[in-house]
């Protein structure tokens, strides 16, 4: 290693720690911390993309410790520390050039360990008692919902039905915490990465982004998941074995939300089929996810995606530029037709 590129990988680091640094200040100190908080991730993923994991190592601890002498010790171990972490997983699966769905599942089990250890700091130091605080404030989310919900002047069997959620969140949300906790962390490592590649578009520097959405299509073996935890659930329930009744009920609910996804992907797919606007495509999608019936509709679309790929069914539609070439080459082959032998 030459000293230009240590003088280079040295500055770079100071310049991304101060960036962190500030993102932190902001998240900490203003009512922006909630839109902020997603990018913290950036600094060290870039650092550890263009160095290595060592000088994005270096550049975390660096952040950490001015961070320390400016904020409450606990805010900076417990939750800077989470970010610092997946960042650092994150820019490590984008300079080793791994696959966009390689590096979303390994920054997702970053940021779930991050959420656990959070978790357990917090409740350690500060006797903060984490499941009491959660429930009140996703049982607020449901009364807020509830109010928006409202105002579309759904069926009153439907409103009846999402009342209730308040009433029996307390019973369980303990049991599908982790289920809580796996879907938070598969969503904020979206959301990192999807910002990483935004920022790294903006630098000029090569990262593979994720193919399109109506192109995305989960493993077959999560449909087989999906079918074998309601056996396993039943069974559970049957012969009273809570663990097994409650480990079947995480993956249940992790595996019905992904085939949701599917599912919405496949209706996005035949949608741009249709030529539907844009506009139209983004309420019908809202309406879809607020409507508790179609929402299952929406679930079996995506699991029946697995026994048939729907994305397949028909002719192949091919874009103007194949179109346009397909149609050259056969005019040239017809003119070749007509043309006149060439002399012997």
């Amino acid at each position: 290693m030459n000293r230009q590129f240590s003088v280079r990988m040295v500055t770079e680091g100071a310049m991304l720690a101060a960036v962190f640094v500030l993102l932190a200040l902001f998240s900490y100190y203003t009512p922006l911390g909630i839109l902020l908080i997603l990018a913290m991730t950036t600094p060290t993923a870039i650092m550890t993309c263009r160095h290595g994991w060592k000088a994005g190592l270096l550049s975390a601890v660096a952040a950490e410790f001015v961070l320390l002498l400016l904020l409450d010790p606990v805010f900076v171990i417990a939750g800077c520390t989470t970010f610092q972490f997946s960042g650092l997983i994150l820019g490590l699966g984008v300079g080793k050039k791994w696959s966009p769905w390689t590096i979303l599942a390994a920054t997702t089990a970053a940021t779930l360990i991050g959420i656990v250890s959070l978790i357990v700091i917090s409740s350690t130091l500060m006797d903060y008692n984490f499941m009491g605080e959660m429930l009140k404030l996703y049982q607020e989310a449901t009364r807020i919902s509830l109010n928006m919900i409202e105002q579309f002047n759904f069926p009153q069997e439907q409103l009846d039905l999402i009342r209730q959620i308040p009433t029996y969140a307390e019973a369980y949300f303990g049991p599908l915490l982790p289920m809580l906790l796996t879907l938070s962390s598969a969503m904020n490592a979206l959301l990192s990465f999807q910002i990483l590649s935004i920022v790294m578009k903006r630098m000029h520097m090569p990262m593979e982004s994720l193919p399109a959405f109506p192109s995305w299509r989960l493993p077959e073996y999560t449909g087989l998941f999906f079918l074998l935890s309601m056996l396993a659930n039943s069974a559970g329930s049957y012969f009273s074995i809570t663990w097994l009744a409650t480990l079947a009920q995480n993956i249940f609910q992790v595996t019905n939300y992904l085939i949701l996804i599917q599912g919405l992907a496949v209706m996005v797919w035949f949608l741009q089929k249709l030529h539907v606007s844009k506009l139209f495509g983004w309420l019908f999608l809202i309406f879809v996810i607020f409507n508790p019936y179609i929402f299952a509709g929406v679930v079996l679309l995506g699991f029946v995606d697995f026994i048939i790929d729907l994305r397949k069914i028909g002719p192949r539609s091919r874009g103007p530029g194949k179109l346009q070439k397909t149609n050259d080459s056969e005019k040239d082959n017809d003119h070749s037709k007509n043309d006149p032998p060439p002399p012997s």
